[in-house]
């Protein structure tokens, strides 16, 4: 939960290489950052539109099999 709201392509990259391959679950909050959001949240300091994006973007599946891991809705 540390990097939860936090995360970028070299934070997960460093947790993925720091894990070893043992199992893992990421906790992260996708969204899309808005002025209401960032209000009602705004001590967490959670950026919901970057972790949207690295989800989203092949770096991040890349990431995720170079370490040896694979998502959970993928088949093995």
């Amino acid at each position: 939960l540390t990097h939860s709201g936090h995360y970028t392509l070299s934070l997960l990259e460093k947790e993925l290489e720091l894990c070893g391959g043992t199992d893992l679950e990421l906790i992260m909050h996708p969204g899309v950052t808005t002025p209401a959001v960032s209000g009602r949240y705004a001590s967490w300091h959670y950026d919901w539109s970057r972790e949207r994006g690295l989800l989203t973007h092949a770096s991040f599946r890349n990431a995720i099999e170079r370490h040896g891991y694979r998502l959970a809705n993928q088949p093995a």
